[in-house]
């Protein structure tokens, strides 16, 4: 098993997440006729999971580049 293993069922539930925050957002939005700041609280704090996502799997591929730079050499 890799050591980033975690990283595809993150994305599925960022996805996921950010879907039903986007959604409860639109509804709040019609809901309250955008008079209220709440539908954008909604979709920034859905995208969180997302964000960390982001930064995990920029990491991820940091570290691959170098580990296939150096691998000929670690032997």
């Amino acid at each position: 098993m890799e050591l980033w293993w975690f990283l595809e069922p993150l994305f599925y539930t960022c996805m996921v997440i950010s879907t039903i925050g986007a959604l409860v957002a639109w509804i709040w939005d019609k809901a309250t006729d955008g008079r209220f700041m709440a539908p954008a609280v909604i979709a920034t704090i859905s995208a969180i999971p997302l964000i960390i996502w982001i930064l995990l799997a920029s990491i991820w591929l940091i570290l691959w580049i170098f580990y296939a730079i150096w691998s000929p050499f670690l032997t």
